[in-house]
């Protein structure tokens, strides 16, 4: 129903920007907006290939989980949803 009837995506990509906020990585918000669609693999990928080449892959997927886990209660329907 993601897309339909929510849209988590901003949720999720805040998650990946706190992954790295929490970890000290500086970052160009503008650079979340490249992923929306995009897997969270892909966005840690690029992120050890660009960023910062110490990053465990693993480790920031399940902390970005966490991170959106705690967000979820912040979601809404999409506008016009009854």
């Amino acid at each position: 129903m993601d897309g339909v009837v929510i849209d988590s995506e901003m949720l999720h990509l805040r998650a990946l920007g706190l992954t790295l906020e929490m970890r000290g990585i500086s970052y160009d918000k503008g650079i979340l907006d490249d992923f929306v669609g995009r897997s969270d693999r892909s966005f840690f990928q690029y992120v050890y290939q660009h960023l910062d080449d110490r990053i465990d892959i693993e480790d920031f997927l399940k902390e970005k989980d966490i991170h959106f886990g705690n967000l979820i209660s912040e979601l809404q329907f999409v506008e016009g949803f009854p």
